[in-house]
């Protein structure tokens, strides 16, 4: 059966051992804050040995006090999928940066476009114009700030096997604030480079094997967890992958209707602590608390 048809009454939420979630859109507020409702709900997960994973487009440190809602047992998908660690970033699993041929040519294209672009190397922010939409990017990122003029990238350099030390690439929305469209941009890239939009009409690039979708699936791989036993959230056209490779996708309700597509399940929206009221639906408070004896 196409798990996208299941319903509630034909997935055995007693099996899941995993959740993970999208933050911006999905898990927070937006005014960028998680509700207690859904702190409560990551809490109740952990405390029953279920692994709470933050799935976020964010690093590391744009995360800043993000962290820690995943509890002893989570852990934390970063950059779309370049980035995996464990609870608190405090062990990194897994990261695939763009090679250094694909980041050269992302960046002097950007520069031929003449767009605010965005750079994340080695948990910095580097930007290429200093923009309205640029500065508020940089304010977001929780990290200070470098300017960089893109024919001179300084930071760029080799690592392992000819990775470059750039895990995510990102385009701001236009000057005018015209949003990009996956699709007429990804005729521009080569095939080893991913491309999606994400919140604000924002542009992201990433090597093509990185994905949510292909971070969740090696995350499961390395601590032992049966794909089909987990549980995604997302809003976004980069949280697609995510939705479609768990075992049971939830949308919330001010999601893309591209991602609820893809979903089995729709759930009220992130101001209204969707996750925390699916999660309550999903599983049941006291079957949880009842099953591990809590």
């Amino acid at each position: 059966m196409d798990k996208n048809a299941l319903n509630l009454n034909e997935y055995d939420f007693g099996r899941v051992r995993l959740i993970a979630t999208d933050m911006d859109g999905t898990f927070i507020t937006p005014a960028c804050v998680i509700p207690p409702e859904n702190r409560a709900a990551a809490k109740l997960c952990d405390d029953c040995g279920i692994h709470f994973v933050i799935a976020s487009g964010r690093s590391y440190k744009s995360l800043g006090d993000y962290i820690g809602v995943e509890g002893k047992n989570g852990f934390i998908i970063a950059h779309n999928g370049a980035r995996i660690a464990t609870a608190g970033a405090k062990k990194e699993l897994m990261r695939m940066p763009l090679s250094m041929a694909d980041a050269r040519f992302l960046l002097e294209l950007g520069d031929k476009l003449n767009v605010t672009a965005c750079v994340w190397a080695d948990e910095e922010l580097y930007v290429s114009r200093k923009t309205r939409f640029g500065d508020l990017y940089a304010q977001a990122s929780n990290t200070k700030t470098y300017y960089f003029d893109a024919k001179d990238p300084y930071f760029l350099r080799t690592s392992k096997e000819d990775r470059s030390n750039i895990d995510k690439i990102y385009w701001t929305a236009r000057d005018d604030g015209t949003p990009w469209k996956s699709g007429e941009v990804a005729k521009m890239i080569p095939g080893s480079v991913s491309c999606f939009t994400s919140g604000g009409g924002c542009m992201e690039f990433v090597d093509s094997e990185v994905s949510k979708g292909n971070a969740l699936k090696k995350l499961c791989e390395l601590i032992g967890v049966d794909i089909a036993d987990t549980v995604a959230f997302g809003d976004s056209e980069n949280d697609i992958t995510l939705l479609r490779t768990a075992g049971f996708g939830v949308a919330v309700r001010n999601a893309d209707p591209a991602v609820k597509a893809e979903a089995s399940f729709e759930t009220d929206s992130n101001e209204e602590c969707g996750v925390a009221k699916a999660i309550e639906r999903l599983f049941g408070k006291e079957q949880l608390r009842k099953e591990y004896k809590l």
